[in-house]
């Protein structure tokens, strides 16, 4: 028996446990980098090179962890002090404009509030992270929360119209202002690896690993925030944790006021809620992250899949609060 327990959601449980009850905890990572979408078009950096010479828990898998690293593109919002205008062909956020489709502001379907504009993604930015041709839109209740397909406006549009949001009460869940409009830059592309892979090591280690109790959730970003290792024995595990997350920060870098991603993997506040498409069944591709000042702890996250001509692009949210 392992003398490492893993405490998920207050209640511990042996590795071996937590594997058969987290299935996406597996040990295909060729399948499972099919599910992280990879611009198109793009100028792509080079992959990122991490020396680990100095944390000898890593090295036996530094190239196993580089070679989970997949491309991000990450968002930063503008000052709200500094208003700019809102153009079909210019990426923003907030404020009371937007271009779309048909010239009606969507209203909530349970308070008939007019939504609040959480985004607009111009063409441009969002194409090589899209295939199909368009801007993406999110609105969103605030005065509806938790979301749902009832209190949300998600989808790509062409920008035909400019429409004004009708006066009407707003709410943020941060109390921030977004009457604003607010640019949204996305700022140049990079590598990424999740701090979570640290647990296939930890679960390899073990002997978990060949049975399949790998880590599927690490390459779509399942970090598993909640999950606290327990180690009865010595401080070997712990100490990999600690080591693996610096090596993985320094890797990444840090990216100041950054307000969400375009690609990468989902940054989970919660529990990883990838959805599954309902036309072939497979979990979704992790499409975008957005803050954005207006989700307090947590985030917006969209979810696209277009595998097949019955999935469409379909898109899916999972809003954290």
């Amino acid at each position: 028996m392992s003398p490492f327990k893993v405490v998920l959601e207050g209640e511990p449980m042996e590795l071996a446990a937590f594997a058969g009850q987290e299935p996406s905890w597996v040990s295909d990572a060729a399948a499972l980098r099919d599910l992280v979408r990879l611009p198109s078009g793009m100028a792509l950096p080079p992959r990122p090179r991490g020396d680990t010479s100095e944390t000898p828990v890593l090295a036996p898998w530094r190239e196993g962890m580089l070679a989970t690293a997949v491309l991000c593109q990450p968002l930063r919002l503008g000052h709200p002090d500094k208003v700019v205008e809102a153009r079909p062909d210019r990426s923003f956020g907030h404020g009371r404009v937007a271009f779309l489709a048909e010239p009606v502001w969507p209203a909530c379907k349970q308070c008939e509030t007019p939504l609040e504009l959480c985004f607009q993604l111009a063409p441009g930015d969002l194409g090589p992270w899209l295939h199909a041709k368009g801007s993406l839109v999110a609105m969103f209740c605030f005065r509806c929360l938790p979301g749902s397909p009832e209190t949300v406006f998600l989808s790509v549009v062409t920008p035909s119209f400019r429409v004004e949001r009708p006066a009407g009460p707003t709410r943020s869940s941060s109390h921030t202002s977004t009457t604003t409009t607010r640019s949204v830059g996305a700022l140049p592309v990079r590598w990424q690896v999740p701090p979570a892979m640290a647990m296939r090591y930890l679960l390899d280690r073990h002997g978990l690993w060949e049975t399949g109790a790998g880590a599927a959730g690490v390459l779509l970003a399942r970090e598993d925030e909640g999950i606290e290792v327990v180690d009865e024995v010595e401080d070997y595990t712990l100490d990999m944790l600690e080591e693996y997350s610096a090596w993985a920060e320094a890797v990444n870098g840090v990216t100041s006021q950054s307000c969400g991603s375009l690609g990468g993997y989902t940054a989970w506040d919660q529990a990883d809620e990838t959805p599954e498409c309902t036309a072939c069944g497979a979990l979704m591709e992790h499409l975008l992250d957005w803050n954005g000042e207006q989700f307090l702890d947590g985030a917006l996250h969209v979810f696209v899949c277009d595998r097949t001509a019955a999935c469409g692009g379909t898109l899916e949210f999972v809003a954290e609060f």
